[in-house]
């Protein structure tokens, strides 16, 4: 039964990232997006990672696709992409590779240790306790890099006076 929701649930990630690459309209592309980013979100809850899950849909799914969309039609973009040669290529092989990948996960390569994940994993005290022992000065490089694209675009947003 698992098995068959994350095959579902993948399938349904790969839709909506190949949609929100080819689809013209930008705006039903951000919205391709956020299917995808709440299937990845049904996947980390199979994983046994309900924070992670909770997270990927507040912040990507949540604010920062809102964002997008605020930006979308805050411009009125009009993205009119043609079908190229080039992307056909593209499309068959991501379509053969996920192929490729259903086959093996069907033939039972995924072991139940990874299906069921470490003990503690994607819990909200694993997470902090990696973020902020291992990884706290790229966190911080992080924080600070977000407030000067914040103070730029302020800067940049500013209109002059006439």
């Amino acid at each position: 039964m698992t098995a068959t929701i994350f095959i579902l649930l993948a399938a349904l990630a790969v839709l909506g990232a190949v949609l929100a690459v080819l689809l013209p309209n930008a705006v039903h592309a951000a919205m391709a997006l956020i299917v995808m980013l709440v299937a990845t979100a049904g996947i980390y809850l199979l994983l046994s990672a309900p924070f992670v899950a909770v997270i990927q849909i507040a912040v990507y799914a949540g604010a920062i696709m809102v964002l997008f969309l605020f930006v979308i039609m805050l411009m009125n973009v009009e993205l009119r992409i043609p079908l190229r040669r080039w992307t056909l290529v593209a499309g068959t092989v991501a379509g053969g590779l996920f192929l490729y990948q259903t086959v093996h996960l069907l033939r039972g390569v995924m072991d139940d240790q990874a299906r069921s994940g470490a003990d503690g994993f994607g819990s909200a005290h694993e997470v902090s306790s990696v973020l902020f022992a291992e990884y706290v000065v790229p966190f911080e490089l992080v924080s600070v890099l977000l407030l000067v694209a914040i103070v730029a675009a302020v800067v940049l947003g500013k209109r002059e006076a006439a």
